[in-house]
């Protein structure tokens, strides 16, 4: 999913993951109450305007009460100020709450991503 922050819609080629763990490259926000940390997240970009959510997790006790959708907001209006993104990537299901609750946010569906997982050793029966 994607939402277009403000700016062109050029840029470069997405870099490596390594470049993207780099310190600078972002920021890791908590949303607390109290001393406890209920909800988190990482917001990391390419120095080029593209940023990316990381690791949106709210504790389960904590969930529905609106807390993961402001630390979005909030995460990615700062980064956006302070880094100039012109655009911010999170990658979700297409179903499901969290995919909710980033569509209400502003994001869109904009590409696919699908996965293959290949395991070594001996094949498992087939249950019925």
């Amino acid at each position: 999913m994607r939402r277009r922050a403000s700016g062109s819609s050029k840029r470069a080629p997405t870099p490596g993951i390594e470049e993207w763990r780099q310190p600078a490259a972002g920021h890791w926000y908590g949303a607390f109450i109290g001393d406890r940390l209920v909800a988190d997240l990482g917001v990391f970009h390419d120095g080029q305007g593209l940023g990316r959510y990381q690791s949106v997790e709210t504790h389960p006790d904590f969930r529905r009460q609106g807390i993961a959708a402001t630390l979005v907001y909030e995460a990615g209006t700062r980064a956006i100020a302070e880094h100039g993104l012109h655009t911010l990537v999170i990658i979700a299901e297409d179903e499901g709450d969290p995919s909710r609750l980033y569509r209400s946010l502003g994001f869109e569906p904009t590409e696919k991503s699908m996965g293959l997982l290949w395991w070594e050793g001996k094949p498992t029966e087939a249950r019925e």
